[in-house]
């Protein structure tokens, strides 16, 4: 393996260990820091609403800079951002500094997808791709697990741990990775040639949205995500009040539940070919409700455990098909697709977060929760089923002739 892909493998490794950090934390921060139940959601969703504020915008804006200077400029962002969360006295300087630690993620991220294409040779481009996808897997199996066996020791050391492998990897970046000019341009030029590349994209993003069955595509994995993250986000308090874990304990819950994620990722374009995508989708997707559904009454730590593990397998074969649906819409336009699918998902993450907080205080707890998850399941499936979108990734003809017509406007 190529060292340069080595690093960016890590890079998102990180990245994805941070986002996932603070669920399985939070029932120490709440106590911590004297937070309501219904409050203390936004710890989570502070860091997602960044990164989807500013991922539209990152992937447009980088365009017209040298890559590797956003991706160090962002990780140096991103490192002083996460150990600052360290050093937070309360809710309001935790979800300050995890809010600018979603925005430099926001920076980053893009650019590693960028880079492995464009240091990749075209026979090698999807290899490099999947190598950048498994940190993102790595991490959840056994990045947030190493995370909250730092939190035995003392919950701000992990923030430490994390902010400091961040600094490594910036200074590994310097090192390793060339300059990736946009453009042999500069001055007045490229600035001009930066603020083009940003109106073409801003109207890809009006041309998608004009389009109703992106609208409903996008509606629908939204409200799946929402239903992935509302659950996701108390997980660990409720393991804690109803099963008295600590925060190892919940660890290796995620662990199970992350291990589940990356079998069903790794089995996702298999399970496609046996049972077709659109099949697959219903019965993925009802399973997933009936799951989450009673799983707040699991009479047992172990079948809890299961289910999670169940759970995050299904949504494993799911993601990968969704966002490969998502992406292929419009030909011609992946990378405007990828920043609005990064950019709903983590919109779902903010308001997911905040729903379950307020369901687990003042109504039933986690049984409130998961009724809301089936019931965001079940409604991304009709969504999904109504208009079509996983019959088929075939691009609008009608679109992809806008498109072109938009692009050739901009560019005179």
């Amino acid at each position: 393996m190529s060292k340069w892909l080595l690093l960016l493998f890590f890079t998102m490794f990180i990245i994805g260990t941070d986002s996932f950090l603070i669920a399985p934390l939070l029932p120490t921060l709440q106590a911590e820091f004297d937070v309501a139940t219904d409050i203390s959601g936004w710890m989570v969703g502070a860091y997602a609403l960044g990164y989807a504020v500013f991922a539209v915008i990152a992937g447009p804006l980088s365009d017209g800079w040298d890559r590797k200077k956003v991706l160090v400029y962002g990780m140096l962002g991103f490192a002083v951002t996460t150990a600052l969360c360290g050093l937070a006295t309360g809710f309001w300087s935790m979800f300050a500094f995890r809010f600018l630690a979603g925005v430099s993620a926001a920076f980053c991220g893009p650019q590693v997808w960028a880079i492995a294409g464009q240091l990749s040779q075209p026979k090698h481009v999807v290899r490099s791709m999947g190598v950048v996808t498994a940190g993102l897997g790595v991490s959840q199996v056994l990045g947030v697990p190493i995370g909250s066996a730092l939190a035995a020791i003392s919950w701000p050391v992990p923030f430490f741990v994390i902010g400091g492998a961040a600094l490594f990897l910036a200074v590994l970046q310097v090192v390793s990775l060339p300059g990736m000019p946009p453009t042999a341009l500069t001055g007045g030029a490229r600035e001009t040639a930066r603020r083009s590349a940003l109106r073409i994209t801003m109207g890809y993003y009006r041309t998608v949205l004009r389009d109703s069955r992106s609208r409903w595509a996008f509606s629908g994995y939204f409200a799946f995500q929402l239903g992935n993250y509302a659950g996701m986000a108390f997980m660990g308090t409720w393991l804690t009040e109803r099963f008295g874990f600590g925060v190892t304990e919940v660890g290796y819950a995620v662990l199970f539940a992350g291990i589940g994620n990356l079998i069903g990722s790794m089995s996702s374009s298999e399970m496609v070919k046996c049972f077709g995508s659109g099949r697959l989708l219903i019965t993925v997707l009802v399973v997933m409700a009936f799951l989450y559904g009673g799983i707040a009454f699991s009479p047992q730590a172990w079948i809890a455990e299961a289910a999670y593990g169940l759970i995050f397998m299904l949504a494993g074969l799911m993601i990968p098909l969704m966002i490969g649906r998502l992406t292929g819409l419009h030909e011609g336009m992946r990378g405007t697709l990828s920043s609005l699918t990064s950019a709903v998902m983590y919109a779902s993450a903010t308001v997911g977060s905040w729903i379950a907080g307020v369901l687990y205080v003042r109504l039933d707890g986690y049984a409130a929760v998961g009724a809301f998850v089936a019931l965001s399941y079940i409604t991304a499936m009709g969504i999904f089923v109504v208009s079509g979108v996983m019959a088929g990734g075939a691009s609008s003809n009608v679109l992809s002739r806008k498109v072109s017509k938009a692009s050739l406007k901009e560019f005179r």
